[in-house]
């Protein structure tokens, strides 16, 4: 009885290096899509961070105009956190987009207007424009990432292994 005893415990042991090896590779891919999707948010949130720098500095520049609104906007979009914990919470995300959302819309108005060919505005106008493009391919591989990131934990390996890793959802888009 006792030989029958190690033959199951080597079998078990095998069993359960053969479950390992087949976890290192969807683990492997599973930590890469979940830091790609947090580098695309680092970019992201260092673009906005520049944007609110130059609307900062052109506001600043341009006092002759009205600018409540934009003033308003950047005020709020500044004390928003942005850091990665945000990026886990579905409320602070959409609350983070939103005030973003809010500044861009007035930023874009302000820059529209008619204001008698101001350097400032000019800049931010074309700030405005580089920024959108960055922003554009950011949220694309942020997308991509997380994409991967959720075809993997609809996997039973995947699931299991952000249950051991406690690792948070991920929004799907940014």
């Amino acid at each position: 009885m006792h030989q029958y005893k190690k033959i199951a415990l080597s079998a078990v042991l095998v069993a359960a290096m053969m479950a390992l090896a087949g976890a290192i590779a969807p683990a492997r891919e599973l930590v890469r899509a979940r830091a790609d999707s947090e580098a695309a948010w680092h970019d992201i949130v260092r673009i906005h961070a520049s944007r609110i720098e130059a609307a900062s500095a052109a506001l600043d520049a341009e006092r002759t105009i009205d600018a409540a609104p934009a003033r308003s906007s950047l005020a709020r979009a500044r004390a928003v956190r942005a850091d990665d914990s945000v990026l886990y919470d579905a409320q602070r995300i959409n609350h983070y987009k939103q005030q973003q959302g809010e500044l861009t819309g007035a930023l874009h108005m302000l820059a529209a207007g008619e204001h008698g060919g101001a350097g400032a505005l000019d800049a931010l106008r074309e700030s405005l424009v580089r920024d959108e493009v960055a922003l554009s391919a950011a949220r694309a591989r942020y997308g991509e990432a997380s994409a991967r990131y959720q075809s993997i934990i609809r996997t039973a390996t995947g699931a299991t292994l952000v249950a051991v890793l406690r690792y948070p959802e991920l929004p799907a888009a940014l």
